[in-house]
């Protein structure tokens, strides 16, 4: 059960104990299949019509595709269910796509981790996080994302549940040691204490792909990939600093 993987949820209550008033909380919590739904559902999780300049920086021989999106609770070695995502064709040839979690107000993300758990099959190649200061792909948008491989010679092994995290370090101070395990690191001058959405982008070669698309019938072959589960928690020592109320004014 991946819920028993997640360390220190519950020192989160502290959080919001000690912050009463606070205009905007970066928390997320996507656990289950009822939370990726309820997302869905309210617009809090949308497909990016189009690449982002940092996509482009990562991606910058794929052809961007907006994404499918759909949860289920039958992929491989995860029986809460999560978030299905595929896009492209079976050409071969490389996709990029990307959805994002869309805030309603903008959080200040400093000093908050990232944790993201999902299962990349045989035919991804990459896999990255991002921070970002629109709900939405515009060119010239400030972002801040984090680039993790995929396969024999990545940090992601294919068809297999991973967690990666990245650390939401102050404007101007991110590098790529933020998120363990990344190739590469974008930032063009985003402010993370003004977020607005969080970015979830692959790529993958159609012709590549050894599985189907979860759910579909008859089977198609394209770029997919499964996300279990999304927080946005804060880091440990971040929590003490709130327990103490050292940082109340800057959440």
């Amino acid at each position: 059960m991946k819920k028993l993987l997640v360390l220190g949820i519950g020192l989160l209550a502290v959080v919001m104990l000690v912050t009463p008033g606070a205009a905007a909380s970066p928390y997320v919590s996507l656990l289950d299949i009822q939370d990726f739904q309820s997302s869905l559902d309210s617009g809090n999780i949308q497909p990016a019509p189009e690449a982002s300049d940092d996509v482009t920086f990562h991606y910058p021989d794929s052809v961007f595709s907006p994404p499918d999106l759909y949860v289920m609770d039958t992929v491989p070695e995860d029986n809460d269910g999560g978030l299905v995502m595929s896009w492209g064709d079976n050409s071969d040839e490389e996709f990029a796509a990307q959805w994002r979690y869309v805030y309603e107000e903008d959080p200040n993300l400093v000093g908050w981790t990232i944790k993201a758990q999902v299962l990349a099959p045989v035919g991804i190649n990459s896999i990255s996080l991002g921070i970002y200061d629109l709900p939405t792909p515009v060119p010239g948008g400030m972002a801040r994302s984090w680039t993790w491989t995929v396969g024999p010679a990545g940090v992601i092994p294919h068809g297999v549940i991973t967690w990666v995290t990245a650390y939401i370090a102050p404007a101007g101070l991110g590098t790529v040691a933020d998120a363990p395990g990344a190739s590469s690191f974008f930032d063009n001058g985003v402010d993370p204490t003004n977020i607005l959405s969080l970015g979830f982008d692959e790529n993958g070669n159609g012709a590549g792909m050894a599985q189907a698309v979860p759910g579909s019938s008859p089977p198609i072959f394209q770029p997919w990939n499964y996300w279990g589960a999304i927080l946005v928690v804060p880091e440990p020592a971040t929590i003490s600093l709130l327990a103490l109320g050292g940082l109340v004014t800057g959440i």
